[in-house]
């Protein structure tokens, strides 16, 4: 009796912490800023990229994206820059994002991911940057997200663990 009811405990609380880390983490309330940046991935994000950006919340859309040939302005009045980070990955983002933002001037982000990614974004994103960020997250797929959980459960421990630098 007392081995299940330890296995119970341990189940609530890795799913707890699964929940908070991958599934609904700590989004916040965007304010005007330097720049929008957008992680490459799953989800609505260029949409919402967007929609803040019409909203007046930064006259800078960032993208992150494997061809930039397929990257066309969407608004006049705002700037879309495409880049494709090398390496391809969260952590090569997170490096091209804060060397953009050196090169302009930028001291205030707002970074676009989705809540499978929020957590480890920002890990990746304020190991590089020393502006201030807000992070916002998109809306994404439920088979998405299911798959984006196992992929962060390996992810997350190696941003954390062996890739420690920006």
């Amino acid at each position: 009796m007392r081995r299940w009811t330890w296995f119970a405990i341990a189940a609530i609380l890795l799913t707890t912490l699964e929940l908070v880390l991958f599934v609904i983490p700590p989004t916040d309330e965007p304010t005007p800023a330097d720049a929008i940046v957008m992680f490459a991935g799953p989800g609505d994000r260029i949409d919402l990229a967007w929609e803040l950006a019409d909203m007046g919340y930064a006259s800078y859309v960032v993208v992150s994206i494997d061809d930039t040939s397929l990257c066309t302005p969407e608004r006049p009045n705002i700037e879309q820059i495409c880049l494709t980070p090398d390496p391809p990955t969260t952590r090569g983002e997170a490096r091209a994002f804060a060397e953009l933002a050196r090169e302009r001037g930028w001291d205030h982000l707002i970074a676009i991911s989705t809540a499978s990614q929020r957590v480890r974004a920002e890990l990746r994103l304020s190991r590089c940057f020393d502006g201030e960020v807000q992070y916002v997250t998109a809306p994404e797929s439920f088979f998405d997200r299911a798959y984006r959980v196992v992929y962060e459960n390996g992810a997350l421990p190696k941003a954390l663990l062996v890739q420690r630098d920006c």
